[in-house]
């Protein structure tokens, strides 16, 4: 497979990704779960659960429970 194709293939992945998310989000309860949601598992030093106040300059804690909301895992909504 070239090279430009492995792109393309990981781009529609995305793509294809984010759309879900979003699907997701608008039957979600609330928006900032909503939001938390959509940076849960994007921790670029793939971390879980960082805690305060975090290993890079990414931390986020939208929800203020001490952990970046980027190496958290997603909640899902009950």
């Amino acid at each position: 497979m070239s090279h430009q194709r492995t792109i393309s293939t990981v781009a529609l992945i995305a793509l294809v990704l984010s759309a879900l998310l979003l699907a997701s989000c608008a039957s979600e309860a609330s928006d900032e779960q909503c939001w938390n949601n959509s940076l849960s598992g994007t921790c670029p030093r793939g971390m879980v659960n960082d805690p305060a106040p975090g290993n890079c300059r990414n931390y986020v804690d939208l929800n203020n429970d001490s952990f970046c909301d980027r190496s958290q895992p997603a909640t899902i909504p009950g």
